[in-house]
């Protein structure tokens, strides 16, 4: 009898339903062929703390402006590119944003807004930058998300987003320039070596003691290069620094020594082991950065080490060189300068926040205290709960809905 066409597909069907899985390759199922939705919750959890981050930063755009940034536009911005380049008697000259206000002013006028836009702007995209940073992290999930939001709800970077100064901007070109080493590096992405060098080179243009983030990204990264014993990515990264290096020395060449006597007058004397001078400065960027945030960034740190051990040398090597550098040197920034490490705690933070059993909850109750005196609307509040809340049950759902409603859900809520 002469077999139907169809037979040995069907007979190899049935044999393949009982074979068992190859390993390390993860069966298609009719769900594995359908899109997810979760890149589009966590696009709108990402536009809402955009939206979120952007109210916060509104109010006092108007203000007058104060003592340093009158002075920064009558010194330097309002001057000839010549001068915003070469004139650097105090620190207030942060040179790129001061030539991003200039060209702000030429375009929209001069006044308040103006000169605030380019600090504004800055901080909003330093919110989906960060979000950028996060997803270079293996095993992300929802740590974007939630580290995009700790940025958003920060209220020392709200606070410099409405003034018209340049620490907002090596907050972006810190979250942009990590992310992309950390495609370069481990993901061998080459096409992001040009946007590291020159998101860095401007983080150090913009501010000097942003050479503190440099330091810490660039031994991490020769040391990755020389541990995975690759040539091309060793001679890869040693290009890339070696670049970076000879434009800041031929920018700052006019004025080096103008930057380091600044410095040393402006910067935290740390000589003669003056551990309460360290001790102040540490417990200010402590400050700075929220208590709740250290918290669960230590308990990320511990997660971090067990998932990606790369990952937490890079972390540990820049919180090395941002506090271990100055401590040698003898003068430290003050702790606004810190600010390039905001990315990277609300990195660990949110991984804390999503391994820990309570950290996404603790992250909602964080954002429940958060009362700027700037805006502090009771529609605000309760808009930026229910999107928290909102990660917390989107993340608890998958461990099933009874658990979940005992263990994530608001008390509000139950």
């Amino acid at each position: 009898m002469k077999l139907p066409a169809d037979a040995p597909a069907r007979s190899g069907d049935q044999g393949a339903a009982h074979r068992p899985p190859i390993a390390g390759v993860r069966p298609l199922t009719s769900s594995a062929l359908q899109p997810s939705s979760t890149w589009q919750r966590s696009a709108v959890l990402l536009g809402a703390a955009l939206v979120v981050g952007t109210l916060l930063r509104l109010p006092g755009l108007g203000d007058a402006l104060d003592h340093d940034e009158a002075y920064t536009w009558e010194a330097f911005a309002s001057r000839s590119l010549s001068t915003m380049t070469t004139h650097y008697p105090v620190p207030n000259n942060h040179i790129f944003h001061t030539l991003l206000v200039h060209a702000s002013t030429e375009l929209f006028g001069e006044g308040e807004l103006p000169m605030r836009l380019p600090a504004l702007l800055a901080g909003l995209l330093a919110i989906p930058a960060t979000w950028w940073l996060a997803r270079a992290v293996p095993g992300a999930g929802w740590v974007p998300v939630l580290a995009a939001w700790v940025v958003a709800l920060s209220p020392d970077h709200a606070s410099w987003s409405q003034v018209a100064r340049g620490y907002t901007l090596i907050v972006l070109f810190s979250a942009i320039c990590g992310g992309a080493l950390l495609r370069a590096q481990l993901s061998r992405e080459r096409v992001w070596w040009p946007v590291y060098a020159l998101t860095l080179f401007l983080a150090i243009y913009t501010q000097p003691s942003a050479a503190l983030l440099g330091v810490g990204l660039g031994a991490w990264s020769l040391g990755q290069a020389l541990r995975s014993g690759q040539r091309p990515v060793l001679t890869s990264a040693l290009a890339v620094h070696g670049a970076v290096g000879v434009a800041l020395l031929v920018a700052y060449a006019p004025i080096l020594e103008r930057v380091i006597a600044a410095g040393r007058t402006w910067g935290i004397d740390l000589h003669a082991g003056s551990f309460v001078a360290f001790g102040g400065l540490l417990a200010d960027v402590a400050r700075q950065t929220g208590a709740v945030v250290l918290i669960l960034a230590v308990l990320g740190a511990v997660c971090l080490r067990r998932q990606s051990v790369h990952v937490f040398w890079l972390f540990a090597g820049l919180l090395i060189a941002a506090f271990g550098v100055p401590l040698v040197h003898g003068v430290a920034p003050q702790p606004r300068g810190y600010l390039f490490l905001l990315p990277w705690f609300a990195t660990i933070a949110a991984i804390g926040a999503g391994r820990s059993p309570r950290g996404a909850a603790v992250l909602s109750s964080w954002s429940r205290c958060y009362s700027p005196s700037a805006c502090s609307p009771v529609s605000m509040r309760c808009c930026t709960e229910t999107v928290l809340d909102g990660v917390i049950w989107v993340k608890a759902s998958r461990r099933g809905p009874a658990e979940a409603r005992s263990s994530w859900l608001p008390s509000a809520w139950m």
